[in-house]
């Protein structure tokens, strides 16, 4: 786990010209925060070098080999396809991926739910995510229950990320999520989690009054794109 040292920020106001700005100019980040536009020194990570950064690098590692190793002909069609997975970023800018990062997205989502990984590029198809989407923790009981619609289609998996235990007065979660677990059309709704919530927090969170965030996403097994995210979130009780 990378951990950020505290640092110095200010606000700033942008102009008729400039209206808005993201990302790192030199040794300072500009990001929107809670009040406002703010500029910050960036912060230096402290590399802990734990089993889970080793087995991302591991992951990335093969990906990148994965595509050194395609034909002209199959980085071709990844190249060709770029504009078919266009992003759009923070500032509602249009991004488009390089041929091999596109690559890396696609299969980085089948690695993580344990699927074959494409040697070209995938059509582009839609992925819903859940139409809805809530939690419940029982400290007493130890309990975490996810309830979920729709049911999962056997062409998906849905990966499921948590926070660990916070306090209730925190509002989001825009970072510290961790995968728990992927689950597929055999799980179903309502679905107890707490087994695999506490192999990675433990058991710390069953304490009432803490508050618990989820993120889920689903992915399709035979193409790897992803849908948008479904944001929830608990606070335990007793």
């Amino acid at each position: 786990m990378h951990q950020l040292k505290t640092t110095p920020m200010a606000k700033i106001n942008f102009g008729s010209l400039v209206t808005g700005a993201s990302g790192s100019i030199g040794s300072h980040t500009l990001q929107r925060g809670r009040y406002g536009n703010i500029i910050r020194t960036k912060p230096h990570p402290i590399n802990r070098n734990t089993a889970a950064q080793a087995g991302v690098r591991t992951f990335f590692g093969t990906l990148t080999k994965g595509w050194q190793a395609l034909t002209q002909a199959q980085r071709n069609t990844w190249l060709q396809a770029t504009l078919n997975f266009q992003q759009v970023n923070s500032l509602a800018n249009t991004i488009t991926l390089t041929g091999a990062q596109l690559y890396i997205k696609i299969n980085r989502n089948l690695q993580t739910i344990s699927e074959t990984l494409l040697t070209v590029a995938p059509p582009k198809v839609s992925v819903p995510a859940f139409s809805a989407a809530s939690a419940a923790a029982a400290a007493g009981a130890g309990t975490i229950v996810l309830t979920y619609a729709p049911a999962i289609a056997a062409t998906e998996k849905v990966e499921i990320y948590a926070t660990r235990p916070m306090s209730q007065g925190k509002k989001s979660s825009s970072q510290d999520y961790k995968l728990i677990r992927v689950i597929t059309s055999a799980d179903v709704s309502p679905l107890g989690t707490s087994g695999q919530y506490e192999t990675i927090y433990g058991v710390s969170w069953k304490v009432a009054g803490q508050k618990i965030f989820f993120l889920t996403k689903q992915i399709n097994i035979a193409t790897g794109e992803e849908s948008t995210t479904s944001r929830f979130d608990t606070v335990v009780i007793a």
